[in-house]
């Protein structure tokens, strides 16, 4: 199938076979690009004694892919716009095969930032807002299900690639599995693009630049409260992440637990991109997507009162990772509702900023917080930061849209 434009994507016969074809091809995608950036924990320590680095300077590496993935949307959502999914995929491919081959070749930290820093965050930024804007933009009911399914090859891949990886720089050492990696990645990206390639996609029929595409949006009252929630909502995101671990250790319970409870919101987080992106299909996305912030503002509060009681702590952890998960998964069929199909990558690529600025905010503002009055003004503060993005969330679709 080749490139669609508008309205005629709705007259496509779309199977169950064309449906688990793009399903799979997304949920491999993901789980590849984020096997690698998710689990750089793995190798933090082998680098670092290597590169005879300190830890803060290390960390600096993943930070910066972080910040390059989201920062670098609205430019790969535009080139998938014009030029297609499997083109973006294929070249993110090409971005972690020489990331990583320039990262094994670091003798010091700062070729490791560029490779698996920019060019890593750019091989994710390649391969994550352009596939989940062809998803959503899918002229099928089960679209919503779809970029849940695909999304959650983000967690999926981490949980088999963490140990993997562990494994093999045992065995190897980190330069030899991280060549390894780079070479397996753009085979089997190149093998996504080519499923990428067989699949209706909506391709801009205005050849504007990044900037002239996404102008008109930000005087769009409902654009705006998009990217205000997503905004909003980032705290209660990061911050379980970030310090749920710790707070357990520091309330006399052990590593084992804090590690299986960072698992369990892991896992919640796949399973609420897979259940509540299904349900946006059969139920008003914009409806799931409140609940989803709902859900983690009603964590917060869970949070708050646990204490150092395990099994409220685990709920929170339930709680919290369902509703990131449904955040995560249904924005962007809440942007598409909202917005038509027409684009879609460009405006996602505009939205998601809103995630990388929040990534940016939370730690620092969280952790001198916490540090300077305890976890409870934090929690309060970000629980009503959650709630606010649930109250701003526009209903149903924009005028036109459908």
């Amino acid at each position: 199938m080749g490139a669609l434009r508008g309205p005629a994507t709705e007259a496509v016969d779309r199977t169950w076979r064309n449906d688990v074809t793009i399903g799979a091809a997304g949920f491999v995608t993901e789980a590849v690009i984020f096997g690698v950036l998710y689990s750089f924990g793995v190798v933090l320590e082998p680098i670092r004694i290597d590169l005879r680095a300190s830890t803060s300077t290390v960390a600096l590496i993943p930070t910066v892919a972080a910040f390059t993935l989201f920062f670098v949307g609205p430019v790969t959502g535009r080139l998938a716009d014009l030029y297609g999914t499997h083109v973006t995929v294929a070249a993110g491919g090409v971005a972690m095969a020489v990331g990583l081959a320039l990262t094994s070749l670091a003798r010091s930290v700062w070729p490791a930032v560029v490779g698996f820093g920019v060019l890593g965050g750019l091989s994710a930024g390649l391969g994550y807002i352009p596939v989940v804007a062809q998803m959503a933009a899918l002229p099928t009911r089960r679209a919503p299900a779809l970029v849940g399914f695909a999304v959650a090859g983000v967690g999926a891949g981490t949980a088999l690639a963490a140990p993997l990886l562990d494994w093999a720089v045992g065995t190897y050492g980190w330069r030899a599995t991280y060549q390894v990696y780079g070479a397996g990645a753009v085979v089997v990206l190149g093998l996504t693009a080519w499923a990428f390639s067989r699949q209706p996609s909506i391709r801009s029929s205005r050849q504007l630049s990044v900037v002239a595409a996404i102008r008109p949006l930000i005087g769009r009252s409902d654009f705006r409260r998009l990217y205000l929630s997503l905004l909003l909502v980032c705290p209660s995101i990061y911050v379980g992440l970030i310090f749920l671990p710790s707070y357990i250790t520091q309330h006399g319970l052990s590593r084992g637990q804090a590690a299986a409870a960072a698992a369990v919101l892991g896992i919640c987080s796949g399973g609420g991109r897979i259940v509540l992106s299904a349900l946006g299909g059969r139920i008003e996305p914009a409806t799931m997507y409140r609940l989803s912030l709902g859900l983690l503002a009603a964590s917060l509060a869970l949070w708050l009162v646990a204490g150092s009681n395990y099994v409220a702590l685990l709920g929170y952890a339930v709680m919290a990772g369902t509703g990131y998960g449904g955040v995560v998964g249904l924005a962007p069929t809440v942007t598409a509702s909202r917005h038509g199909r027409e684009g879609l990558g460009t405006i996602l690529g505009g939205l998601y900023t809103a995630l990388g600025a929040g990534a940016l905010i939370t730690g620092p503002a969280a952790g001198a917080i916490i540090d300077a009055a305890g976890y409870r003004p934090a929690f309060i503060g970000v629980g009503l930061l959650a709630a606010a993005a649930a109250l701003i969330v526009p209903s149903g679709p924009a005028a036109g849209q459908h």
